[in-house]
């Protein structure tokens, strides 16, 4: 089965998918740079049309959000095998102590060769950290000095975007 987006009415503010196809393996997304992401069905807690965006939800908390303008197509795939393909590993963001109260270690692996930004937003999604602007090559590692910004404990978002519109967000917690 293959979706093309242009088939889509997107008058609607927001689509949800809650109830994904469990006679299938995989997502499968193609984007028009040629680059094509898998994501297993069963790791995927929801898919949202909002606006001009498809917002991917794991069950994890990861967020992964594409600009629709960059999507060739999607399709839930059964019979893709991961070695029919090479699974996905990219976009993994991994923000570790978390919680903390000191030092947070933030390392962003991907595929992609490419300008990325990787930012800590406040509550209210404003940036109040830019920790990385630069060309991303597989792995990015950034660590960020919680007791230097003079923030709130609280919840603060890490937000990684690069420049095929993806965007990858991970939840920091402050002690």
């Amino acid at each position: 089965m293959n979706t093309k987006f242009k088939n889509i009415c997107f008058s609607l503010a927001m689509f949800c998918i809650t109830a994904l196809p469990t006679h299938c393996q995989y997502l499968v997304v193609n984007l028009l740079s040629g680059q094509t992401e898998q994501y297993a069905v069963s790791e995927i807690r929801s898919i949202k049309f909002v606006t001009n965006s498809m917002v991917l939800t794991q069950n994890d908390g990861m967020v992964i959000t594409w600009d629709i303008a960059h999507i060739l197509n999607y399709e839930f795939d059964l019979s893709m095998l991961s070695s029919d393909v090479e699974f996905n590993q990219s976009n993994a963001l991994h923000i570790y102590p978390n919680p903390s109260s000191d030092r947070v270690q933030i390392d962003y692996t991907g595929r992609e060769h490419s300008p990325v930004l990787i930012e800590i937003l406040d509550g209210n999604g404003k940036t109040i950290v830019l920790l990385f602007s630069g060309w991303h090559e597989e792995k990015t590692s950034v660590s960020w000095d919680i007791r230097s910004a003079s923030i709130a404990p609280g919840t603060y978002l890490c937000r990684v975007s690069s420049s095929s519109s993806k965007v990858v967000t991970g939840k920091i917690i402050v002690q």
